[in-house]
């Protein structure tokens, strides 16, 4: 049998990725994957330095070729996306993908008990964070020449309640929404320019953060979603990590302006 045409299954070969949230979860998950899949540079962002460090550990025990560059930075400030794109840039030359996986869940509320410094603290990662990160990645791909018919892929990390509600969770629901809805904008004015922007809504994924959450909270409010999947069973980082590659790369080249629901059938 000759196996000489053979292809890796997804190939983002000698690409340029940003990957917000890499300090841990969904974002660890994806920096790997893009190291994995192919990606000769990566820029890794989180507040969380030493989570950062771990990642890159991880990232280079299996692709030590791969260029990992790390920025501890705060997202809420609007002037740290600009300075994210332009260091990328100074040191790669270019960038092609760009992954938006930080965020904030809050915590499970009724609205009529709730702080309006939650809803703003969520929403201001969630949304305003990854609208400034995604312009400022679009102004430089506008500026790049395209490769193999395009400029660059983004994907915003979602939730399955981009698209349905959930009880007690006002901020962060309200927030993925938006989310979806910036996702859909921005690849219906940017398609022209060969710029794809899709969205990845996970279900109930395990992760460090998720594990946090207090047992009895974790009991009432997600043990019964988690029982009533297709599956029966929580999703995995990797799961997660492996749609948003697919998405980034060219065989994804006609989807653009989508969401792609990881949720066991939620």
């Amino acid at each position: 049998m000759d196996l000489s045409g053979r292809t890796k299954v997804i190939d983002i070969q000698s690409s340029i990725a940003i990957v917000t949230g890499a300090g841990n979860g969904i974002g660890r998950a994806v920096s790997r994957a893009f190291a994995k899949y192919g990606s000769t540079g990566l820029v890794l962002v989180d507040r969380d330095n030493n989570g950062l460090l771990d990642t890159k550990r991880l990232i280079q025990e299996l692709t030590p070729s791969v260029r990992v560059e790390l920025l501890a930075q705060d997202l809420l400030q609007e002037r740290v996306s600009d300075q994210i794109v332009s260091e990328t840039v100074t040191t790669f030359g270019r960038v092609d993908y760009l992954v938006n996986c930080a965020g904030n869940p809050g915590g499970f509320f009724y609205a009529h008990e709730a702080d309006v410094s939650m809803f703003d603290l969520v929403h201001s990662l969630n949304v305003r964070a990854t609208w400034l990160l995604q312009r400022a990645v679009i102004r430089q791909l506008l500026k790049q020449e395209p490769c193999n018919g395009e400029r660059g892929s983004i994907v915003n990390i979602g939730s399955v309640v981009s698209h349905v509600g959930q009880p007690m969770l006002s901020a962060y629901v309200s927030s993925k929404h938006a989310v979806l809805g910036m996702t859909k904008v921005e690849a219906l004015d940017y398609a022209k320019h060969g710029i794809r922007v899709n969205c990845v809504a996970p279900g109930i994924i395990d992760t460090d953060l998720g594990r946090a959450i207090p047992e009895e909270i974790r009991e009432r409010n997600l043990q019964p979603i988690i029982d009533g999947t297709a599956l029966g069973r929580k999703g995995t980082t990797e799961e997660v990590a492996n749609c948003v590659a697919f998405l980034s790369s060219r065989l994804a080249s006609y989807v653009t302006g989508t969401s792609l629901v990881v949720s066991s059938a939620y």
